[in-house]
């Protein structure tokens, strides 16, 4: 057996597809690896090391945080990826051969508002929504996209002007994919919203999204809105179904309060849909008073499939 062999940051980043400055911010909060020094200083990593940081962004392009991830031994973090491989392929994930593609659009993306560069950003949004299906797009990029967003914000990497600037053109997005979907002048109807106090609006907008991708009209509400306008709005259009967001979990009743006056006031007249990420800090109060609760997208889109089939 020969010699180890160790490789500098920049042979590292070539084969993984991680920026230096990510690399370093997972090594510093996370301990992913631990490189040997040069004796000049320089990092040096194993095949070990790369195998693993290989193992750890498919993970996180899955759909994973890193927080998750970072602690997993080589086996565990291993079986998650092949597993996580094996699930998206049939539930129409991402294909083996296809990873390659969705990480190069990412990273193009992650380039983008790194350099604040709305239009570039833009582009690659867009190419990424004509080479991708909607649920891949979604649940991939999007998603992911996010999160390593907020990751590399709390990391110190960004500033809050890129995470707004980038969330700009994901609105775009969204509102591009609900608009220029086709649909059927019959197709049932969702309405969509966030209550009062929740402002985020992209978790909204995605499932409005994927509900337009599903042959669904979609009619959007907004963000921020009273109990009883989400009530009349569904009392005025009489959807098939309504959805909610939920991204901030608060101490205050208010929410408490605004969740129950929305599920009473549709009740016996269309099925309520509840997700976000908050979404399961008010599970037992939505389930109880006949809503459904869906952790992720994919659920939802196989909710929708069986409302479509009442």
């Amino acid at each position: 057996m020969g010699p180890r062999l160790y490789h500098p940051v920049r042979v590292v980043t070539q084969k993984t597809g991680l920026s230096p400055d990510l690399l370093r911010a997972w090594e510093k909060r996370y301990r992913v690896v631990r490189p040997r020094r040069s004796a000049g200083g320089q990092r040096l990593y194993s095949d070990e090391d790369i195998e693993r940081l290989k193992h750890l962004h498919r993970a996180v392009l899955a759909g994973r945080s890193i927080g998750q991830v970072a602690r997993l031994d080589r086996d565990a973090l291993a079986r998650l990826v092949e597993g996580d491989s094996s699930g998206a392929a049939a539930m129409g994930g991402v294909p083996d051969e296809d990873v390659d593609v969705l990480q190069n659009l990412l990273d193009e993306c992650l380039s983008a508002v790194q350099r604040l560069d709305a239009p570039g950003l833009e582009r690659s949004l867009r190419q990424a929504a004509h080479r991708l299906s909607v649920p891949v797009l979604l649940d991939h990029l999007v998603t992911s996209l996010l999160r390593q967003i907020g990751e590399r914000w709390e990391a110190g990497l960004l500033k809050p002007v890129h995470e707004h600037a980038a969330s700009v053109e994901v609105h775009n997005l969204l509102t591009w994919i609900v608009q220029s979907t086709p649909v059927r002048a019959d197709a049932p109807l969702l309405a969509v919203a966030t209550p009062s106090g929740q402002l985020m609006e992209l978790g909204a907008l995605m499932v409005a999204a994927s509900a337009a991708a599903e042959g669904w009209r979609v009619a959007w509400f907004g963000p921020n809105l009273p109990a009883g306008d989400i009530v009349s709005g569904v009392e005025t259009l009489k959807p098939a179904a309504i959805a909610i967001s939920l991204v901030h979990q608060t101490r205050e009743p208010g929410l408490h309060k605004e969740l129950e006056q929305i599920a009473r006031g549709v009740a016996g007249k269309v099925p309520l849909v509840a997700g976000g990420r908050a979404a399961a800090a008010y599970s037992l109060l939505l389930e109880r008073l006949g809503a459904a609760v869906l952790t992720d997208l994919a659920s939802f889109r196989e909710w929708l499939r069986a409302q479509a089939g009442l």
